[in-house]
Parts: C-alpha cells; sequence; structure tokens
C-alpha cells in the first residue's frame, strides 16, 4: 500500500494557517477542523512549516506572558520531513518512528 492509497480513501484537504497568525487562532483553527496539526504558509500559501499541538503547549509553557500575542512563525518546525504519493506505507511508518512524528 502506497500513501496515495490512504489519500484515496481519507481525502487530501490540508488546514493551512499564515505565520503572522496568532497561536491563539492555530489553537481555532485545531479546535474548528478537529486536527492536531497545521501547515503553516506565507502569504502566496508557500509551506513554511509546521505547528502542532504539542508545539502550542509548549509555547504556553514556555510563553504563558506573551501567549496573546505570540505568533505560528515564533513555535513553527521549519525542518519538515515530507513523503511522496509513491512512498510505501512501510517506509512512511519507520520514518515517523523514527522521527518520533
Amino acid at each position: 500500500m502506497k500513501v496515495k492509497d490512504i489519500l484515496a480513501v481519507k481525502g487530501s484537504r490540508v488546514v493551512t494557517v499564515e505565520k503572522d497568525s496568532s497561536v491563539l487562532d492555530a489553537m481555532s483553527i485545531f479546535s474548528a477542523n478537529r486536527i492536531g496539526s497545521l501547515l503553516v504558509v506565507d502569504k502566496d500559501s508557500k509551506i513554511l512549516g509546521i505547528i502542532g499541538a504539542r508545539d502550542v503547549l509548549m509555547a504556553v509553557k514556555n510563553h504563558l506572558d506573551e501567549i496573546k500575542t505570540l505568533t505560528v512563525e515564533k513555535i513553527m518546525t521549519t525542518n519538515l520531513i515530507v513523503g511522496t504519493l509513491d512512498d510505501k506505507i512501510d517506509y512512511i511508518l519507520s520514518v515517523m518512528t523514527e522521527n518520533r512524528i
């Protein structure tokens, strides 16, 4: 089985947030879409990074005093690990396990 086989069933909708959005806005997007991560994009929809629920938790822990004004750009992960539609699921699983993602 390949990534494209899963996406054919699951769908390929991707939810994004702009880099200048607040962390609080990202939390609202997480909640509204019942998801745990968002791709971070610029004004031209170029992918810049990713933000996950754990990133938000760590931001609250480490930046509580500024959480209302903290932007997604400050806490996003920029070193992305990506897969392709033709990657086999076993390979993807091993990459995810190895990188704890």
